[in-house]
């Protein structure tokens, strides 16, 4: 699966959808320190590197250098998933 470390299962999920629903907040692309804001879910340990994770997902996320971009089909679903919570909670 979706390994950094032993990183796998439900908390790589969380992480990943946690920086896809930034970057998407931030237009679909930042810098990799402001990304390092989101914060990692329970165990994620400090060993487990941001860029390392992004670089594991690259059908998500383009890595260049210290800027950091979510793929056009990744943002494009992730903003249909937000409309959709969006509808559910009128």
């Amino acid at each position: 699966m979706n390994a950094v470390a032993g990183l796998t299962g439900p908390v790589a999920a969380q992480w990943l959808s946690a920086l896809k629903t930034h970057l998407t907040q931030s237009g679909g692309e930042t810098d990799l320190s402001k990304l390092g804001s989101v914060k990692k879910p329970e165990g994620v340990t400090k060993g487990q590197k941001l860029k390392a994770f992004l670089l594991q997902h690259p059908k998500t996320f383009a890595v260049d250098g210290n800027t950091v971009k979510l793929k056009k089909k990744q943002q494009q679903q992730q903003q249909q998933q937000q409309q959709q919570q969006q509808q559910q909670q009128q």
